[in-house]
């Protein structure tokens, strides 16, 4: 009885989540869409592969809101007193909540592992098409994390492969400690030679002791990248 209960007003809250996200992201592109004279169908494409990325997102608030609607309702219809005078604990009221809280919290890690990255990259490709905005082969836009042999990390918003420059180039570098020490952050980036950046409009910030101590501006700045440029292109 509170299994059935809990899974119909876990099911009614989380559709009505998802109905919501979906109305709210419609209007917001359908802007996009005429202005670029999209068609309809990306904006559908679009909401149906973000599903499993914001599903992990409305797992855990429905699960919370439908136990708590569950036993609020059971205890204003006087159920709980109903089945502890009967002879039923508390704590075997709660084992079919449990046993629901465990099974979706599987179904949301296998759907975050398995199915939410291949959607997510269908997803972008929508909202490029809708955006206008040139396909993924020309423009990486994997916000990639570098670690360097020096302590340093590496990390971009995407690389441009036609006209060779990285596009929000940052450089966070770590003491011996491990503790932030620098970070530098470029507008744009592009490769002199084979192991030297020159970026370009950004700052630089120093840190002692996890506080700011320093920041200045640049227009143009030259790099050392120690590991040359294959350090950004080698697979693992």
């Amino acid at each position: 009885y509170v299994f059935k209960r809990l899974f119909m007003l876990f099911s009614l809250i989380f559709l009505s989540l998802l109905s919501i996200f979906s109305i709210i992201t419609i209007v917001e592109l359908i802007d996009e869409t005429i202005k670029n004279n999209v068609a309809f169908v990306h904006i559908l494409r679009y909401v149906f592969y973000s599903i499993p990325e914001y599903s992990s997102l409305f797992f855990p608030v429905s699960i919370l809101t439908a136990v708590l609607l569950t036993f609020s309702l059971m205890s204003k219809n006087n159920e709980i007193v109903a089945v502890q005078v009967s002879g039923i604990g508390l704590h075997r009221l709660t084992l079919p909540v449990i046993f629901w809280g465990l099974f979706i919290s599987l179904i949301a890690f296998a759907v975050q592992e398995n199915v939410a990255p291949s959607a997510n990259q269908k997803a972008q490709d929508a909202l490029n098409v809708i955006r206008n905005i040139r396909h993924q082969t020309n423009l990486e836009f994997n916000k990639n994390w570098i670690v360097s042999g020096d302590n340093k990390f590496y990390f971009y918003n995407f690389y441009d492969k036609k006209n060779k420059k990285f596009v929000k180039f940052n450089i966070v570098e770590l003491n011996d400690q491990f503790e932030l020490e620098k970070r530098i952050y470029s507008k744009v980036a592009r490769w002199n030679v084979k192991n030297e950046l020159t970026l370009i409009d950004g700052f630089e910030r120093k840190f002692d002791d996890k506080l700011p101590v320093d920041y200045s501006q640049f227009n143009s700045k030259k790099e050392i990248v120690k590991e040359g440029r294959g350090i950004f292109t080698k697979k693992i």
